[in-house]
């Protein structure tokens, strides 16, 4: 009898001791859940409180409930500012029919994202540019509530902005310029052409657009155009002139002044090249007329301007030096220079004014 009570007595302690183990253990369980709960709305709390981006929980009407620390100090307010206060006080007066529009859009299309762009004020009265996209969420009440997040885009909006008048400049400059202006690619073939381009040579745009600009140059023109396309597409230039023949539409040829620049846009497959074209007809004829008159001079005369660029020369002239005919044109004037006087020459001592 003794001995089964002792029995009864160790097995009832025993199962008390397991139960106050499986006890501790259910307790340990329950507060490391409890801690990874806790860690778990840290962070939450954390990537809601200072996400850089806006966060604003509505009621229906438009009253805030809840905003992140981020949103309110963006606009220069605590966040109890804000809470209980309607949303349109962040708004110019102007936009608070928009915000309320699009708050009732948001309303009446549960679970569907709206998005805009629109002005905020900040509470000193400075403004940015934000993109809203908001979207109407039942609560566990069945209650709507619209959960707005906001991106400040005021950078890019101003980027966009001054890009705009870049480009408004640019095309006033474009379309009412005295000279011709074109955007080529890199082999040459028209992209955009001006107005004035085309009343020089008179073709349409239409058809300038058909065409490239090697259709345009003149035979004896062309070698020389392209080797110079070559050394500013191989980086040796940033941009080159030359004096050539343009073929007008009636197929008479005029003399141009052409500077051809290389454009990059940051990436090699968008690059483009543009083209500055003078008419220099007259002058050309001018300097026909100057020219001639100089080959009836029975002297040698050289003409330098006041920076020692020779300027002309006439037949006599180069024939006393034995210096080539091509050396006289535009393009062999350096070195004609440079025969006559040496490569150290100035102009200063060319015109006397040099020690």
């Amino acid at each position: 009898m003794h001995q089964t009570l002792e029995t009864q007595v160790r097995e009832r302690t025993a199962g008390l001791e397991w139960a106050v183990i499986e006890l501790k253990q259910e307790v340990a369980r329950r507060q490391q859940a409890e801690s990874a709960l806790k860690a778990s709305e840290q962070r939450y709390e954390s990537l809601y409180e200072h996400n850089p981006f806006m966060y604003f929980t509505l009621a229906s009407d438009g009253i805030v409930l809840s905003v992140n620390h981020f949103g309110a100090e963006q606009l220069g307010y605590h966040k109890e500012d804000l809470v209980g206060q309607s949303i349109v006080q962040v708004f110019d007066m102007s936009d608070h029919r928009t915000v309320l529009e699009g708050l009732a859009a948001c309303v009446a299309n549960p679970y569907t994202l709206l998005e805009w762009d629109i002005q905020k004020i900040r509470k000193d009265g400075t403004r940015l540019w934000v993109k809203e996209r908001a979207r109407a969420v039942h609560d566990h009440t069945g209650m709507i509530l619209v959960l707005v997040v906001c991106e400040d885009v005021t950078q890019r909006r101003y980027a966009e902005e001054q890009s705009r008048e870049s480009e408004a400049r640019w095309r006033a400059l474009y379309e009412h310029a005295g000279v011709g202006i074109a955007q080529l690619t890199l082999d040459g073939q028209f992209l955009r052409v001006n107005p004035h381009l085309c009343k020089i040579l008179g073709y349409s745009s239409e058809a300038m657009l058909e065409r490239d600009i090697q259709d345009l140059t003149h035979p004896d023109d062309l070698q020389g155009n392209l080797a110079s396309l070559a050394e500013l597409l191989a980086g040796k230039h940033h941009s080159f002139s030359m004096e050539m023949r343009y073929r007008r539409i009636d197929h008479t040829w005029m003399w141009v002044d052409l500077t051809l620049s290389l454009v990059h846009t940051g990436s090699s497959d968008q690059a483009y090249l543009i083209a500055v074209i003078q008419n220099i007809d007259d002058r050309k004829r001018s300097h026909s007329l100057l020219q001639a008159a100089m080959n009836s001079v029975a002297d040698g005369l050289l003409i330098v301007d006041r920076q020692g660029k020779v300027t002309s020369a006439n037949q006599r002239f180069l024939s006393l030096w034995n210096i080539p005919d091509e050396l006289a044109d535009g393009h062999g004037r350096r070195r004609l220079a440079s025969l006559c006087f040496g490569p150290t020459a100035r102009s200063a001592n060319l015109l006397g004014q040099g020690p």
